[in-house]
């Protein structure tokens, strides 16, 4: 079901792709003053049905850099029904780098495109001038827990043993998805401090973080996690109780 989820998206962006090389139908709106007027104008199209409406103005105000375009191309990032749009406005945010739109962008690393998250990656890190692994961690403290789960893939992702005790810290969130993916994160840094909080991971109340765990700290292979994992064979779900017989298999 992902996999095909993620075909339809690449397809779709595709699409939009073709679309946002079309060239404007005057190019010399590029280069026209954005009167007060013009910006209303533009400020209304970016609420249209017209998909292509959208694009131009977004293109336009991209082209413009006018910082006057902030507030309502923050709200496009977060709201408009197109990812290609969010995408296009995200990276305009970052052009115009203004620190004014960071919350919103770290609200668009949870967008549901790909592409979209990937675009407020970069718009971050060129409007703040922080790392990607200080963004992941500051995003790992979000109020908003889509933020925090794709801060924790990223921070697995991008493997820095300065992010370790961020990663320690959402062991014990409250949602079962920043959990999964904190373990998850964890284990493909290998990180031998993490073994003992991915022992008391497996006592977890959601079966897909023990089954996370069980593979983490088999991939790790620290003795100390052996007795855990013996006991794990035993877990009332089946999946992870196959995970730890494979993973036991790693100490023989």
């Amino acid at each position: 079901m992902a996999f095909q989820f993620r075909r339809e998206e690449l397809e779709k962006h595709k699409e939009e792709e073709r679309e946002r090389r079309q060239p404007l139908q005057d190019e010399a709106e590029r280069r026209q003053p954005l009167t007060r007027e013009r910006l209303e104008s533009l400020f209304q199209d970016l609420e249209s049905d017209d998909l292509s409406a959208r694009r131009r103005a977004v293109q336009i105000l991209a082209a413009s850099k006018d910082i006057r375009a902030l507030e309502p191309l923050c709200l496009v990032v977060i709201g408009d029904k197109s990812g290609f749009v969010r995408q296009l406005a995200a990276e305009t945010l970052g052009e115009l780098g203004d620190d004014r739109a960071v919350e919103v962008l770290l609200q668009a690393q949870a967008d549901e495109s790909q592409f979209v998250q990937d675009q407020a990656d970069k718009a971050l890190v060129k409007i703040t001038g922080h790392t990607a692994v200080e963004l992941c961690i500051y995003g790992a403290a979000s109020k908003d827990w889509r933020v925090r789960t794709k801060s924790a893939q990223n921070l697995g992702r991008l493997r820095d043993p300065k992010a370790i005790d961020t990663l320690l810290s959402l062991l014990n969130d409250e949602e079962m998805e920043v959990r999964r993916n904190a373990v998850i994160a964890l284990g493909k840094m290998g990180s031998e401090r993490a073994v003992l909080s991915l022992i008391n991971a497996l006592s977890d109340k959601e079966s897909s973080v023990r089954w996370a765990a069980v593979v983490a700290l088999g991939d790790i292979g620290d003795p100390r996690a052996v007795e855990a994992l013996a006991a794990a064979t035993k877990d009332r779900d089946a999946k992870v109780r196959g995970a730890a017989e494979t993973a036991l298999t790693r100490f023989s």
